[in-house]
């Protein structure tokens, strides 16, 4: 498994953790190249998760951007994009660019804690996920409700389709 954190602090607390399990790669830095420097695996899958801390405006075009390259280079990757949910003009274009990232297929799966159009807030979360595996689907459509009910603040709520269907 190799992780990859840009933060200084968080990568050695990361490295802490790991120590001791030769399994495990923590690498420091940018982490946008991962994509391009280790795809494809020997192994026939694999998962990556896209996190980014989203201090950047370019952020979400580079999320996308890795996402054509993981897809470009080893198909079959299972590619989650976490995305904070705040502006829902800023997530029109983002959707478009996931749309046309080539995968085989994306589910977007949301979690709302606010309104959307609550200013200047953090109103939920999202998931684009690429090749989901078999089951994620029914079993996040059981599982979102009641997350919606715990994490709502103000008004929560959930929305999951598909970017690209099979």
């Amino acid at each position: 498994m190799l992780l990859n954190e840009k933060h200084p602090e968080d990568g050695r607390l990361l490295k802490e953790n790991m120590k001791g399990d030769r399994r495990v790669a923590v690498h420091l830095g940018e982490g946008w190249h991962v994509p391009r420097a280790l795809l494809p695996v020997a192994e026939k899958r694999a998962v990556m998760l896209i996190d980014p801390p989203f201090e950047q405006l370019d952020e979400m075009k580079r999320c996308t951007v890795a996402l054509k390259e993981t897809i470009g280079r080893m198909r079959q990757t299972v590619a989650a994009i976490w995305y904070p949910i705040k502006d829902p003009r800023l997530l029109r274009r983002f959707y478009q660019d996931l749309a046309e990232s080539g995968a085989p297929k994306l589910l977007r799966v949301e979690l709302f804690v606010h309104p959307l159009d609550t200013p200047a807030s953090l109103n939920g979360s999202g998931l684009a996920i690429a090749n989901p595996p078999w089951g994620l689907e029914e079993e996040l459509r059981e599982l979102m409700p009641y997350l919606a009910q715990k994490l709502g603040q103000t008004q929560g709520g959930w929305k999951m389709d598909w970017l690209i269907a099979e």
